[in-house]
């Protein structure tokens, strides 16, 4: 706060321009941020009521004219040939990358209302300024009732007062806008005398005040757009702006160089005559716009100056040293206070009353107070504010300073779970810990056993693999995973991890543990399996043929010729000529049926290297069965499958599980025949049993590409199986819902399905041979 002086009387305090020109001022909902706009270079001066600090931001490329918070703290800016940019004041005072298109390429104001934005910007056609409207929803334009074209040509302000946008346009002007439908009013009777320039903000108001020069201030009545001297008697030379605080009007004369309040009835927006107060300014200067900030009035020049007026002590806060610290540190801080008072210090607080209570004592005025503070837990990591308030017989009045606090990371937790083996290689994967600061992780490997009492810092060194092959850059809170490679195998190694912030410090050794790379196996390994598509040339015509029954038989117009497919493969060219064949309905059996069978469920191997190496799969399959049945008896059916298993290569033995991944997908198919027992109309439950042929396609995938660590095989086996189930109906609990699906979707009945399923299979290498339970529906047509 370099810029801040006290003035004696009325503590007013002053800066000498942060700006070349101050052309408007905006303050967010709760008055604790204002942002000030300096149109020509099309910079935005933001300071907080927290420490009173100025920032300054440079959203437009060129001038700017406009500035409006929204309920959330985005301030939204005009920057001319471009459009409305958006700062987001919670986030860093991130720049909007996309502006939001506007029909204009100069901008004069913005005003918000109901969390729509208004722009006030020149006519691109010629003529009078125009007000358009801006839905943030959509971030774009809205056109209908807007834009609208307003009365007057030039323009001086742009205010929200009651339920309207008013635009003051110098000289004696006056325009009234209703936001819902863009309809236009202008000023009618009325004084001929006096600049109208400031227009005083307040959603709450009957009447809107403006600041009228030698006029004094007059008054807009909004229900009959007539204007009318509200300062009439008053001490008042030239009204250049206007504000409310602390239920007084105050009112800058420029002829005077000061401010002075007045009598303020919100009510029936009326002023009294009589002077209450005058503070002197002392700049020579024309105050532009006026805000409240904190309990604060700003009062702003447009030659870019800055005045602060308040009634309690200000509070100026001073050096911090050291301004960054670890914790359980002494550290020391200065401040001053206009006034004698008691004072608080406050961690972390966002009121003078929030956050935690470290330091309090008295302060006499305009001495430099000093204090040596000790860091604790409850400072957290990184950037802390200390508040530091003092309340004299005046008031309130705050100032805050920021310490950085840089505490070594948390230590990585670290298991033997953690810390797996691989073919010559060890993988390290965890938890990460959710220090905000966190750069990154180094992994410690040596054939050497070491303890963590060994290295205060650092680690073992590791001659096969650099430090930066076993770091790993993460954020807070990510899962961590490093993979070292070109290890010995049946090299008993030990393995640790220690976390490094952004600024180099680094946690406490994590435990260490022993692992031993091993050459790994596969299933297709363990087992033997070559791979390979046994009797592919047979078993895959028929199933060739069987897939193009099922692609016929959703026709339904064809099922004879898919039937056939079905049953007679061998007849080659001629029932390729029936799988093009279309049959009318009229030709259609009436005693066949075509019907859909979709379960899922749970299936269990009997393959002991099976289970092993996918220990941690959950052993589930899906079925997708569909043929044809004869007077709902005898069937035929082709069935599809889909089994995920997902697990890790193991040891010779098979007893240990390494670390890389082994990924088996497999695609059962099968031919089957189907008796079933319904034999009544509308029959609840229907047993049924089947049996047919297996040929299931197959693939196994593990190790990483990235590493060169991967390997694939593929292939496909044949077997047979035999199933028993039951179908029951559920048609009769909903008639109505079953007559629909049958109009709208030729669904003659919907079953709830479920199968015990047995499938064998023989010869050497990977064998599916298994059992299943699974549970669904059954649609017939």
């Amino acid at each position: 706060m370099w810029w801040l002086s006290v003035a004696f009387g009325q503590e007013v305090l002053f800066q000498d321009e942060i700006a070349s020109e101050i052309k408007e001022v905006a303050v967010n909902s709760d008055q604790t941020m204002i942002a000030l706009l300096q149109s020509a270079e099309g910079q935005v001066h933001l300071m907080s009521e927290s420490d009173w600090e100025v920032i300054t931001i440079d959203p437009c490329s060129s001038g700017a004219g406009g500035i409006a918070f929204d309920s959330s703290d985005i301030l939204y800016v005009g920057c001319n040939a471009s459009g409305i940019v958006s700062i987001d004041t919670t986030n860093d005072n991130e720049i909007s990358t996309n502006a939001i298109a506007v029909a204009a390429d100069e901008f004069y104001s913005l005003a918000m209302y109901d969390d729509n934005l208004y722009v006030l910007a020149e006519n691109p056609d010629g003529g009078n300024p125009r007000v358009h409207l801006v839905d943030l929803n959509t971030g774009s334009e809205s056109t209908g009732s807007f834009p609208t074209t307003l009365s007057y040509s030039s323009t001086s302000d742009f205010e929200v007062v009651g339920s309207y946008l008013i635009v003051s346009h110098g000289g004696t002007n006056l325009t009234k806008i209703d936001p819902s439908s863009g309809g236009v009013a202008r000023d009618e009777d009325g004084p001929t005398t006096g600049t109208m320039t400031d227009i005083l903000p307040d959603t709450s108001a009957s009447n809107a005040l403006v600041a009228a020069g030698s006029a004094g201030v007059m008054r807009f009545l909004l229900s009959s757009n007539d204007t009318q001297f509200a300062a009439a008697g008053a001490d008042l030379d030239d009204a250049t702006a206007l504000m409310v605080l602390n239920d007084e009007l105050w009112v800058a004369d420029a002829d005077s160089d000061s401010l002075k309040s007045f009598e303020y009835d919100v009510s029936a927006s009326t002023m009294g005559t009589e002077t209450l107060s005058e503070i002197s300014l002392g700049w020579n200067e024309n105050v532009q716009e006026m805000s409240v900030l904190g309990g604060y009035l700003v009062v702003a020049s447009d030659s870019g100056s800055l005045s602060i007026v308040g009634s309690g002590p200000w509070v100026e806060g001073g050096s911090v040293s050291p301004s960054s610290l670890t914790e359980d540190s002494e550290y020391s801080i200065s401040f001053s206070s206009s006034q004698a008072g008691e004072f608080e210090v406050r961690l972390n607080a966002d009121s003078d009353t929030g956050g935690s209570l470290i330091s309090s004592g008295s302060i006499a005025a305009n001495v430099n107070q000093s204090l040596t503070l000790l860091s604790s837990s409850s400072y957290k990591e990184g950037v802390n504010s200390l508040r530091i308030v003092v309340d004299s017989d005046d008031g309130t009045g705050h100032d805050t300073v920021y310490i950085t606090v840089d505490t070594p990371p948390t230590t990585p937790t670290l298991t033997k779970a953690n810390v797996g083996f691989g073919n010559e290689s060890v993988t390290v994967s965890f938890d990460g810990i959710d220090d905000s600061d966190l750069s990154h992780y180094i992994v410690y490997i040596s054939a050497t056993e070491f303890t963590a009492d060994e290295y205060s810092k650092g680690g073992p060194s590791f001659d096969s693999h650099s430090e930066e092959d076993r770091t790993i850059s993460a954020e807070a809170s990510d899962s961590v995973s490093l993979t070292l490679i070109g290890l010995e195998n049946d090299q008993l190694y030990y393995v640790a991890v220690r976390a490094y912030d952004d600024s180099g410090l680094e946690s406490e050794m994590s435990s260490i543990f022993s692992v031993t790379p091993q050459e790994t196996f596969s299933l297709a390994e363990l087992t033997g399996e070559t791979g390979g598509f046994c009797g592919i040339s047979t078993q895959a015509g028929i199933l060739t043929l069987g897939v193009a029954m099922i692609l016929v038989g959703f026709r339904r117009k064809e099922f004879l010729a898919g039937l056939a497919l079905l049953i007679f493969p061998q007849m080659g060219e001629a029932t390729t000529q029936m799988a093009t064949a279309t049959l009318g309905d009229e030709d259609k059996p009436k005693n066949m049926r075509q019907y859909s069978d979709l379960r899922y469920g749970s299936i269990n191997f009997s393959s002991e290297a099976l289970n092993t190496v996918f220990s941690d799969s959950s052993h589930q399959i899906l079925y997708w069965d569909t043929g044809y049945s004869f007077r709902d008896v005898l069937g035929v059916s082709l069935g599809l499958g889909l089994v995920r298993e997902k697990g890790y290569l193991v040891d010779s033995t098979g007893s240990s599980s390494s670390s890389d991944e082994d990924l088996l997908n497999v695609l059962p198919l099968n031919i089957s025949l189907l008796a079933r027992a319904d034999f009544f109309n509308e029959q609840l439950l229907v047993p049924y049993a089947s049996a047919g042929y297996d040929y299931w396609l197959w693939q196994e995938k593990w190790g990483d590409s990235d590493l060169g660590t991967d390997g694939s095989i593929a292939g496909g086996k044949q077997g047979w199986h035999y199933a028993v189930g039951g179908q029951f109906l559920l048609d009769p609990f909903d008639k109505v819902s079953a007559s629909l699906m049958e109009v709208k979707r030729g669904i003659r009945d919907t079953y709830l399905s479920f199968e015990y399923r047995t499938q064998e299979f023989s010869g050497d290498g990977l064998n599916f041979s298994s059992e299943s339970y699974s549970l669904g529906f059954c649609f017939t047509y």
